[in-house]
């Protein structure tokens, strides 16, 4: 659980200056479907804020999310 508390502590920033590339998306018709999913693969749940006027926005989704190691990790540990 200590591992999970410093992860997230540490994707904090992303959560408020992220946006991933559409093919790591997945798209879901409720929230409750989200939880769900979410309680059923016992994964947190990344929620990507963007504004496309942001500025670090478009330097996470061109530098960070790009990375094939941030991708990966990602998707073995959070529900995207």
């Amino acid at each position: 659980m200590k591992k999970r508390f410093i992860f997230f502590i540490m994707l904090l920033p992303c959560l408020f200056a992220a946006a991933q590339e559409q093919e790591v998306l997945q798209h879901f018709t409720s929230w409750n479907e989200v939880l769900a999913k979410a309680r059923q693969n016992n994964k947190l749940i990344f929620i990507d804020v963007y504004f496309t006027g942001c500025h670090p926005c478009a330097v996470m989704d061109k530098e960070v999310f790009t990375n094939r190691l941030v991708k990966e990790t990602l998707e073995k540990n959070l529900l995207v």
